[in-house]
């Protein structure tokens, strides 16, 4: 990590609040919220912009953590795909099996919405300006009317930026405390 992680202890009153909200998601405030807490005012947005794209999206935590899970695959964002692996596996309840398919680009264990969200977001991870109308009918043809196509999309960007953040600041999954050995 390039820069100090922020704790609980260490932080102002505004900044622990932001922290412990982070934590009521994931169990513990994360790495990615303890890093971006250097800057509590940027923490703030970043919370309320990610919570106002998934809510806006209309897509639930399952898909959503499908959509993260197969952005940071594309872009070899490894804490963000540790992170996303774990939320599926331990608070969503995807099998192990299933989410490591992902990363192989085996996606016969999912539905065909899932399928083609998780398709999306690859290609709009991998090169976003290629999207075609063939991506877009796909996703029509798994039952996104344009409304949630946009959600997908702006869910889908969102991930980017997240893995953008993490991995210029270097954030990995091994400076958890009590991380397993990688």
């Amino acid at each position: 990590m390039h820069l100090e992680y922020v704790t609980a202890a260490d932080a102002d009153e505004e900044t622990a609040e932001l922290l412990a909200a982070d934590a009521d998601q994931y169990g513990e405030p994360s790495l990615f919220a303890r890093a971006v807490a250097t800057n509590s005012d940027v923490l703030a947005a970043r919370q309320r912009y990610h919570d106002a794209v998934v809510d806006a999206a209309g897509v639930d935590r399952r898909l959503a953590e499908l959509v993260y899970l197969a952005v940071s695959v594309a872009n070899d964002c490894e804490y963000c795909v540790a992170s996303h692996r774990e939320a599926l596996v331990e608070q969503v309840g995807v099998p192990d099996a299933d989410v490591d398919a992902v990363a192989r680009g085996d996606t016969d264990a999912f539905d065909d919405r899932e399928r083609a969200a998780i398709g999306f977001a690859e290609q709009v991870a991998a090169d976003p300006s290629a999207v075609s109308a063939g991506d877009v009918d796909a996703l029509r043809d798994a039952g996104f009317d344009d409304p949630a196509i946009v959600g997908l999309l702006a869910v889908a960007a969102t991930a980017v930026s997240a893995n953008t953040v993490a991995d210029a600041l270097n954030i990995r999954p091994g400076d958890r405390p009590n991380a397993p050995e990688q």
